[in-house]
């Protein structure tokens, strides 16, 4: 399991909830905070392929 810290942004006149891993190799990525909830799956393009995350709120 990674963890990774999330916090409230604006993108424009939108909320969204950025998460940001520090200790590990993931990318950033935010989603859109009114559409936020747990156990969504959030799929991550990177460089030569593409990562999912499942988000666990609290």
């Amino acid at each position: 399991m990674s963890r990774g810290e999330a916090e409230v942004q604006k993108m424009g006149s939108q909320p969204v909830v950025n998460f940001a891993f520090a200790d590990h190799a993931h990318p950033s990525f935010w989603v859109d905070l009114h559409t936020l909830h747990n156990g969504q799956q959030v799929k991550v393009d990177v460089v030569n392929h593409q990562e999912q995350f499942q988000l666990a709120v609290k």
